[in-house]
């Protein structure tokens, strides 16, 4: 049995993009979900999916922020405003990035997917973590990702901290399977509207359930 907050499972997606050339955005955002009870989120969304694909609201198998129309984005971030979670989001100006960052991607998205959701889950002091982020990266970056994030655990639980390191399981899904992913993805698509094009509209409907709040830059919340 899962039980918070001995037990916390995380849902990891982002929006925007790591590059720094002339046609990437300007910033990069990183949000993720961490319900007190996952099988009430899953079955909500499940339920809304279902019956938006019924009423012929909803195109293709999943939620997708960056496709989804006016009516179901609203409809999706509602519900996620009534579901007893809390939200994280890391939102950077990808301009106060430092050089040596901008050359190495990879160890810029770790650090940024990594670092800020494990200090925050100190505040649980959970026994057990679940990171599940979306099957984006080839097995070679996987695993990389993997060991990044067990060292960070273990540092900051007990060399920063002094506590016991907790279990801690990674995995790496398709979001047309873990639905849970496809609300992550739409927190990042509203914090990534409001912070790249100054739209909070969609932001604005899920705010106030935002517990954590990490940034780079002139980011304005």
């Amino acid at each position: 049995m899962l039980v918070f907050p001995n037990h916390v499972r995380v849902y990891v997606d982002e929006s925007g993009d790591l590059g720094f050339g002339p046609k990437a955005s300007r910033v990069f955002v990183v949000s993720y979900l961490i319900p007190q009870n996952i099988w009430d989120l899953h079955k909500a969304l499940s339920r809304l999916r279902k019956r938006l694909v019924g009423d012929g609201k909803l195109l293709g198998s999943e939620f997708k922020f960056s496709r989804d129309s006016e009516v179901v984005r609203k409809k999706v971030l509602s519900l996620l405003a009534s579901i007893n979670m809390d939200i994280g989001i890391v939102a950077i100006e990808k301009v106060s990035v430092k050089q040596e960052l901008r050359e190495i991607p990879t160890r810029l998205y770790n650090y940024l997917v990594t670092h800020y959701i494990v200090s925050n889950i100190l505040a649980y002091s959970p026994e057990r973590i679940e990171i599940i982020v979306d099957k984006s990266m080839h097995k070679e970056a996987q695993q990389e990702f993997n060991k990044y994030l067990q060292n960070k655990i273990g540092w900051k639980f007990l060399v920063e901290h002094g506590m016991r390191v907790p279990e801690c399981e990674v995995t790496h899904k398709n979001s047309q399977e873990e639905v849970c992913l496809q609300g992550a993805d739409y927190v990042a698509g509203a914090a990534f509207k409001k912070f790249e094009h100054n739209d909070s509209s969609y932001y604005d409907l899920i705010k106030h359930k935002i517990r954590f709040k990490n940034s780079w830059g002139d980011i304005v919340w």
